[in-house]
C-alpha cells in the first residue's frame, strides 16, 4: 500500500494518529496473487473483496506499507485557473513533525491491532525521508487511489 501524506493548515497530532488507525482498519486492501498471464507474462488476480490491512496481517499475509510525504496534495488551483496555490499547506517544520507522528502511529496501531497471535505478521512499514525528492518504482496489483482529508 503506497500512502502519500500531506498536512494542511489546521492539521493536528490527534488527527494524524486517527488517520493511521483508519488506514489500518478500513477495507482498503485486496488480497491478490500473481499469476502467469497471456501476452504480458504475468498479472494479478484478486482473491476476494477489500479487507483491512490489519485483518490481512492477522491472517498471516505479508503486507507492506510505504509512506511518502507529498505536500503538493494540499494545493488548489489559483484564481487565474493557470497557477497553483499552496497557502493551505502546513508549515514545513510542523508538517515534518506530523509525518513522524503518523508513521509512529502506524507502527504502534499495527502492534496493537495485529498482536502476536499464532501466524500473524506485522506489516512492513517503510517511510521516505521527509525532505528531498522521492522516486517510487513499484509493481502493483492494480493501483487504487483514495484521497482522505483528516
Amino acid at each position: 500500500l503506497l500512502i502519500y501524506i500531506s498536512s494542511a493548515r489546521g492539521a493536528t497530532e490527534t488527527a494524524a494518529g486517527r488517520a493511521a488507525h483508519f488506514l489500518l482498519t478500513a477495507p482498503l486492501a485486496v488480497q491478490s496473487r500473481q499469476s502467469s498471464g497471456e501476452g504480458s507474462g504475468f498479472g494479478f488476480v484478486d482473491e476476494g473483496t477489500a479487507m483491512p490491512v490489519s485483518e490481512l496481517c492477522m491472517k498471516g499475509h505479508a503486507v507492506s506499507l510505504l509512506v511518502v510525504p507529498q505536500d503538493t496534495l494540499c494545493c488548489e488551483i489559483g484564481e487565474d485557473n493557470l497557477s497553483l496555490d499552496y497557502e493551505h499547506v502546513c508549515p514545513q517544520a510542523f508538517a515534518a513533525a506530523l509525518y513522524k507522528i503518523f508513521v509512529e502511529a502506524l507502527r504502534s496501531h499495527s502492534r496493537t491491532l495485529v498482536g502476536q497471535s499464532h501466524g500473524a505478521k506485522l506489516p512492513r512499514i517503510e517511510c521516505a525521508a521527509f525532505h528531498g525528492r522521492h522516486c517510487v518504482d513499484m509493481i502493483s496489483a492494480g493501483p487504487c487511489t483514495h484521497v482522505f482529508n483528516f
